[in-house]
């Protein structure tokens, strides 16, 4: 069998492609991948992950990538205007995705990207996601009790995060690798007092999913027989 086409850090473009096709999306795949992988079907397979690392080096981030007009990255990066135009519609597609509703298109396929992101955590951790004009993420891990104090803090990052990059919804996520995936009282104050700041600039949360070793469990779905 052939070697996989490489690009300049020792990418092999094949195997990017391949891990994407096996999980039926992103999930799992580093953001730099998932740009080397739109990439690879705009320039030569060969040459795709090098404009992968200069539109990087250029703009600081993925997300900053494509929130560049078109113009510019042809003329600040070299990318072709075929290749700009691709990159410059995807902030557009994230907007209609599903219709305007949950950006993963339903509850489960969320779940199941969320628990493909944490399959490999022994300790807890969570995500949010955002998207309005385009798409991003925010991790963090999740360490010791929850206090009123910790509670105020990550709302806080959140809300900013989201009025930074521009989104109208957002989802969390956070798992509970070693339990059930039930919600703890803290998770349903940082639910409740997430939605409540969100919504006080018009911005949407649209759930909370939990990732047990026992599967995933939605907020929203569950709200009503949870209090929320």
């Amino acid at each position: 069998m052939g070697a996989g086409r490489r690009g300049g850090d020792g990418a092999d473009i094949d195997s990017i492609r391949q891990r994407y096709l096996s999980r039926g999306g992103l999930g799992g795949l580093l953001p730099k991948d998932a740009l080397t992988l739109l990439l690879s079907y705009c320039v030569p397979k060969n040459r795709a992950r090098e404009v992968c690392l200069t539109l990087l080096e250029r703009f600081g981030t993925v997300g900053a990538v494509v929130r560049t007009p078109p113009k510019k990255l042809t003329e600040t990066s070299g990318l072709n205007a075929h290749a700009a135009r691709v990159i410059g519609l995807l902030p557009e597609i994230a907007a209609l995705r599903g219709g305007g509703s949950f950006a993963f298109g339903n509850t489960e396929r969320a779940a199941g990207y969320f628990a493909n992101k944490f399959k490999n955590r022994t300790d807890e951790a969570a995500t949010a996601a955002f998207w309005g004009r385009g798409y991003f993420e925010l991790d963090w891990d999740v360490a010791g009790e929850e206090t009123p104090e910790t509670l105020e803090r990550r709302v806080g990052v959140i809300t900013r995060k989201a009025i930074e990059v521009g989104a109208e919804k957002v989802a969390v996520s956070h798992c509970h690798p070693a339990g059930v995936c039930s919600p703890s009282a803290a998770d349903i104050r940082f639910t409740e007092t997430l939605a409540e700041r969100l919504g006080l600039f018009g911005i949407d949360l649209v759930d909370h999913i939990i990732i047990g070793r026992d599967g995933a469990f939605s907020m929203i779905a569950e709200k009503g027989r949870i209090g929320l």
